[in-house]
């Protein structure tokens, strides 16, 4: 589907990840999720998005942990990433981890107002 830098999705994620509750308040308040070409977290406080460099189309819920954990330890640069069948396939040389994901997306992310200013 993509493939894209390591490093970059990881300071995406590092970028929106004020947008995740310690304690799951709201549901999938704990995850990144992946919608309308973005990544969004959203703690019921604080909601946070940043370009995902995924298809528009492509749209789930994954839990943060098990994702930063895995892309931390990778040594690649490039990885190709996939969604199919609920899971969230990550491959780098040699390697292919899947994350289970969540297909529907119920965190609100849609309904929070965008600031016209900061």
């Amino acid at each position: 589907m993509a493939k894209i830098n390591r490093k970059t999705l990881l300071q995406k994620l590092d970028s929106v990840s004020p947008g995740l509750a310690q304690r799951e308040l709201v549901e999938q308040s704990q995850c990144f999720v992946f919608a309308d070409g973005e990544i969004w977290t959203f703690d019921e406080e604080i909601c946070c998005h940043t370009e995902s460099d995924l298809p528009e189309k492509v749209k789930f819920a994954c839990p943060s942990k098990p994702l930063l954990a895995l892309l931390s330890k990778l040594q690649e640069d490039d990885i190709d990433l996939e969604v199919e069948d609920g899971l969230f396939i990550i491959k780098g040389k040699n390697k292919r981890t899947k994350i289970r994901t969540e297909k529907e997306v119920t965190l609100p992310y849609d309904s929070v107002e965008n600031p016209t200013k900061w």
